[in-house]
């Protein structure tokens, strides 16, 4: 569906119905758009919007389909001509256009890409495999957190509520691959059919990363994300705790919710820096900071490398990435073609 920008506008000056706007029209208003033969009183969305709407078609590599997408597509479009342009011209060794234009023939080079297999992932995952201790534990989720890469939960630097002259560190509950907590507890039908296709993934990327016992390990991952998706509010008890977030410094965090080395997830991301941190979700992190010591050491690292490699995974072969595609894009929305 198309959002139209110009939804409230319409509203308040169509009185009957819009033909045609004049040729020399510049309010930036599509008139092609508007379906005359609704009045705006009874379906202002349809009018303005319902002859585009008969007329597109959502692309088989898209899920869903408006006007925004149309912008990113020729922003895309736009900064594809732009690189290549660069890389036409021979810049000059060293210079930005020459280091983006080689980093752009990097990524094209799918030939390449397929060779090398998992190797570009490999020092992550030695680092993950390192781990000996819930210290450690903390340190490599603070590192994929970093790399914006699978980190444990979404990390982001907002404008305090509560003094708007300030910045806080927000963090918000996760660690899950699945959207929400039904995926993991429902026993409904679709659900249960979900959690065996995830399981399945999960065996095919340990297996394409070159685990010693790639089914153990989803097992293992699956395990941890259902321990977690328990602790998880729903989303409408999200929202409610997310208003009066609470603010604690590490020193508190620490004390008030042991198990979870806190300290050595702050330090690869900044967040030591921080005055305090704001959980929107406080009972989340009180519940996974308890699991940490409670769950196998082993299935921690099994999750922390099963979360970097679905987020590596687009930029990996071909199998990993018919593999990410398959579950997230087929499975889970009903895309029937990769981008």
């Amino acid at each position: 569906m198309k959002p139209s920008s110009a939804l409230l506008l319409v509203g308040l000056l169509a009185v009957a119905t819009i033909r045609e706007a004049p040729p020399d029209t510049t309010s930036g208003l599509d008139p092609t758009s508007f379906d005359a033969s609704v009045r705006p009183q009874d379906d202002l969305y349809r009018f303005t919007n319902g002859r585009w709407l008969a007329a597109t078609e959502i692309p088989s590599d898209r899920v869903a389909y408006g006007a925004f997408t149309e912008l990113t597509e020729k922003a895309e479009t736009d900064l594809r001509g732009i690189i290549e342009e660069a890389a036409a011209t021979r810049p000059r060794r060293g210079s930005p256009r020459q280091q983006i234009a080689d980093f752009y023939a990097s990524v094209m080079d799918e030939s390449r890409v397929d060779a090398l297999g998992v190797t570009p992932a490999a020092p992550v995952l030695t680092r993950i495999e390192a781990v000996q201790s819930t210290s450690d534990l903390g340190g490599a989720a603070g590192y994929l957190g970093y790399l914006g890469a699978g980190g444990p939960f979404a990390t982001n630097v907002v404008t305090d509520a509560a003094d708007a002259s300030r910045l806080i560190v927000q963090v918000t509950q996760g660690g899950t691959l699945l959207a929400t907590r039904d995926y993991y507890l429902s026993e409904e039908p679709q659900f249960v059919t979900i959690r065996a296709k995830c399981l399945a993934y999960l065996t095919t990327i340990f297996r394409l990363a070159g685990k010693e016992d790639p089914a153990r390990d989803a097992r293992g991952v699956l395990g941890v994300d259902t321990a977690l998706a328990r602790c998880q509010l729903s989303p409408i008890e999200s929202r409610e705790a997310a208003r009066a977030p609470q603010g604690l410094t590490l020193r508190e965090l620490s004390a008030k919710m042991p198990g979870f080395d806190w300290r050595t997830w702050a330090r690869p991301q900044g967040v030591d820096k921080a005055a305090a941190v704001a959980l929107l979700q406080p009972s989340f992190f009180a519940g996974f900071a308890a699991l940490v010591p409670a769950l196998p050491l082993e299935d921690w690292k099994a999750w922390l490398s099963a979360r970097y490699l679905t987020a590596m995974a687009p930029y990996l072969s071909k199998p990993f990435v018919d593999a990410r595609f398959d579950f997230f894009g087929r499975d889970l929305t009903g895309q029937t073609a990769p981008r």
